[in-house]
């Protein structure tokens, strides 16, 4: 049996089980290993509370990566990097596997994000416009760290993209593959097994501001506390109005993970008979009329169901990382024409559409979420077939 490892920068629970869908790996006869970096890169000790069918390795320290090469030696095997930091340690350990003759797999899960953010020199020509000294210095640390780090970064054996775009941006020096992103085999999956239903609701995508993990390592969610409890206290008064207007219901789908916490808050803030709360994101944008969001991932479902979308925020130049944002919703809007409702501004009369840019929904599936669109083909059926043809 094959082992193919995933190294990844979060702990294991049903959500990602799921979505990398171990199971079909077993089925297909691969040893599939949850390799969890999250405490090495957070420095938090997380519970397991979710019971996996697969081998799961906690890697805090150092010690742990070199007890990981001692116990793989000698052996050969896949492995797929799918953390979200930069690390020198984890690239020289990556660069020993492949000494070893491990295979490195690039699989793309979602290129979306990395196109619509600032790019490191956009960044750098900000700070300097605006004369920020400390981010100046700052970008430029962070800058020189990734060179260095980048200096021993392993590239992939072979690669697995999940939109046509990434081909004009990034250079892969070995195999290419079209794929899919992880959205796009969950929207298989949604409309292979369950009817298409309409339901007279409006779905609002929350990203789980005030609680998510990612906003407290990067510090933003003690900079942005303020602005979002005002975004929050915002975006109630206008559902309110959609629903007074639309006798509709609205759904809000919370972030996979939201906690107690975080739907404590959300229950507290929108505790009114007409909010419904949902953790099933796809199903419920299947159903919908209008999908409303901040600047959420999820969006790249409500394309795939070619649902018409509205952006709603209340950012300033108050906002922690305020030019990334920006940037982010305005990449989108443009690339699906897709209005945006900014809070501030306050227009009372803002009039709602459910109208949708089908040729331009259609660009971004091939541009983002599918190579092999339409084809009706999981990304990981497609990784299985190709790691059949490869000798370890």
């Amino acid at each position: 049996m094959k082992k193919i490892f995933f190294f990844l920068s979060q702990p294991i629970e049903k959500f990602n089980y799921d979505r990398f869908c171990f199971d079909l790996f077993l089925k297909k006869g691969f040893e599939p290993v949850y390799v969890d970096l999250s405490n090495y890169f957070l420095k938090r000790d997380h519970k397991y509370r979710f019971k996996s069918k697969i081998k799961v390795i906690n890697i805090k320290t150092i010690k742990d990566f070199v007890f990981f090469l001692k116990s793989e030696q000698n052996k050969k095997f896949y492995y797929i990097d799918l953390t979200s930091y930069n690390s020198l340690i984890f690239n020289l350990f990556q660069k020993i596997l492949s000494f070893r003759g491990c295979i490195k797999l690039h699989i793309s899960t979602s290129i979306v994000t990395s196109f619509h953010l600032l790019n490191v020199k956009e960044k750098f020509l900000l700070y300097l416009k605006n004369f920020e000294i400390l981010k100046i210095f700052a970008s430029t640390f962070r800058n020189l760290r990734r060179r260095i780090n980048n200096l021993f970064r392993v590239d992939s054996d072979y690669a697995f993209i999940s939109g046509r775009q990434e081909l004009k941006i990034k250079k892969f020096n070995n195999s290419v593959t079209l794929s899919s992103s992880l959205d796009y085999n969950e929207y298989l999956e949604i409309k292979k097994n369950k009817k298409k239903i309409k339901a007279n609701q409006i779905v609002y995508l929350d990203q789980n501001l005030l609680y998510h993990r990612e906003f407290y390592v990067t510090k933003e969610g003690y900079l942005n506390k303020k602005n979002f409890l005002e975004f929050y206290n915002k975006l109630k008064i206008f559902l309110d109005d959609i629903h007074n207007k639309k006798k509709c219901k609205i759904v809000i789908c919370l972030h996979p993970r939201c906690k107690s916490e975080g739907f404590k808050f959300l229950k507290k803030k929108f505790n009114s008979p007409q909010y419904i709360f949902s953790r099933d994101t796809s199903l419920e944008i299947q159903k919908s009329k209008l999908v409303i969001l901040n600047y959420s991932n999820a969006h790249q479902l409500a394309v795939l169901y070619k649902k018409p979308m509205l952006i709603v925020h209340n950012f300033s130049k108050k906002y922690f990382d305020y030019e990334v944002k920006n940037k982010v919703i305005n990449t989108i809007s443009k690339n699906l024409g897709v209005p945006i409702l900014n809070f501030i501004n306050n227009k009372p009369n803002f009039k709602i559409s459910y109208k949708y840019n089908k040729k331009k929904y259609e660009k971004y599936i091939l541009n983002y979420l599918s190579s092999v669109y339409p084809k009706k083909i999981s990304s990981w059926n497609i990784v299985i077939n190709k790691l059949k043809e490869i000798k370890l």
